[in-house]
């Protein structure tokens, strides 16, 4: 079998990091794989005329869904994911279709990282049941694989990871969210409370070097992060924005965030994590958010935060208990299903199965303007390259390097096939579920 896998990033990003574990999985078992451009889509399916082709999703933008469509056409059988896990009920729309046209079923299976999402999205949309097939997430299984390498980090100095929260949206020029008085002073007053303490802490403890990572929106404005006045100090620093958040985590001893996915990353890496929320029972209900602090011991002074650092100076790690314990499992559950790092095993051994028993019919091929003109934009992007502060897609074509995500993906098939030999069960008979109403 014959697998294009088509993404936007060759460097290891969201949709890359859980990309390259399927390629490599598929190449393991003897399958020839390509990983390419989406942009550069329409030459590399007249190259290689794939049996399948993979995109992590199809509805995160315009280039995505064209792709989608043109397979469709041209009867290529495209199997694809999510790229988000914490599906949010009052924005579930935007999680199933994006982008994308509603009610148009375009992929062969769906994978979704958990039985929840299945069924809230099956539910409403009952035109996705078809296809619809519970994996666990893919991108979380590089945790599990790498969580051995956390020991062998030569670390001379005590660190701290800072995930930041994005409050941009109590903005109204930058921000289409509609929020009221109340909720907007609240928001502005925890920013504000988060930086505080934050810089207590870290004048507090000059011995300790403590890592910034904002969200990636907030990297121009740190004052929407909440570390405005945390970031200028000594021993603070904000990271990369290309820095991956698990690379982070790995090289820290404690992670402290405000809300954010990544507490679910640093408790598979079993990473001491903590919340810093001053005002965690007041949240406005009309912001939904997972309730990670549920899951985490949460700091909402300086002193609590304080003492939650000197226990993992002393220990190494956080002490919770049972309520607490209870609720990080049914959050990791809820986000990512599986946590055994074999989900990438399961959407690899899905396609394996599926394409084996497709009628496949005969491909027609047909020609699409718009994918075209990103192919012309694609063999020109260096000369281009002006444009980049207004093409988005011409900026994300001139990242692109082959030979980055060539050394890349070959770093992580020689981990992967070392994971793989510690597997005790049959590795075939790991493989993605068909959704139903009754679990």
């Amino acid at each position: 079998m014959k697998v294009l896998n088509l993404e936007w990033t060759s460097y290891p990003s969201r949709d890359r990091e859980a990309a390259t574990l399927i390629c490599n999985y598929l190449r393991f078992k003897g399958n020839i794989v390509v990983e390419g451009s989406i942009h550069s889509a329409f030459y590399l399916i007249l190259k290689h005329k794939p049996d399948v082709v993979y995109i992590s999703n199809i509805i995160g933008s315009f280039i995505n869904h064209e792709v989608a469509l043109f397979l469709k056409k041209s009867n290529i059988p495209l199997y694809t994911s999510h790229s988000e896990g914490d599906f949010k009920v009052k924005y579930l729309k935007e999680f199933v279709w994006g982008d994308t046209r509603p009610n148009l079923e375009i992929e062969s299976i769906l994978f979704f990282w958990s039985y929840r999402n299945a069924k809230l999205t099956c539910k409403n949309f009952p035109i996705k049941k078809n296809i619809a097939f519970i994996s666990g997430s893919p991108g979380h299984d590089r945790y599990i694989i790498e969580k051995n390498d956390i020991t062998n980090l030569n670390k001379t100095k005590f660190k701290i990871s800072i995930i930041c929260f994005d409050f941009s949206f109590i903005n109204e020029g930058i921000s289409n969210v509609e929020l009221s008085k109340e909720a907007k002073f609240f928001f502005t007053e925890q920013l504000e409370l988060f930086d505080n303490i934050l810089s207590k802490l870290i004048n507090e403890n000059p011995q300790i070097e403590f890592l910034i990572r904002p969200h990636p929106s907030n990297y121009s404005n740190l004052y929407f992060a909440g570390v405005k006045n945390a970031s200028n100090l000594k021993n603070a620093s904000v990271v990369d924005i290309n820095k991956s958040i698990m690379s982070i985590l790995l090289e820290t001893d404690l992670s402290i965030s405000y809300s954010s996915n990544a507490a679910v990353e640093a408790w598979l890496l079993d990473k001491p994590s903590c919340c810093l929320n001053p005002i965690t029972s007041k949240w406005p209900n009309e912001v939904q958010n997972t309730p990670f602090y549920m899951g985490m011991k949460t700091c909402n002074n300086y002193l609590s935060l304080s003492d939650t650092v000197k226990e993992v100076l002393k220990t190494n790690k956080i002490k919770l208990n049972k309520d607490q314990i209870s609720n990080r499992e049914k959050i990791i559950n809820d986000i990512v299903g599986f946590t055994d790092g074999l989900n990438h095993v399961r959407i690899g051994n899905k396609i394996i199965e599926h394409f084996s028993k497709i009628n496949q019919g005969k491909r027609k091929l047909v020609f699409n303007s718009r994918l075209f003109y990103f192919f012309i934009l694609w063999n020109l992007r260096a000369p281009f390259s002006f444009l980049l502060k207004r093409s988005f897609s011409i900026k994300y074509m001139n990242l692109w390097d082959q030979n980055e995500l060539k050394n890349y993906s070959r770093q992580k098939y020689k981990k992967q096939v070392n994971f793989y030999n510690k597997i005790t069960s049959p590795i075939d008979s790991f493989k993605a579920i068909k959704y139903s109403d009754e679990k």
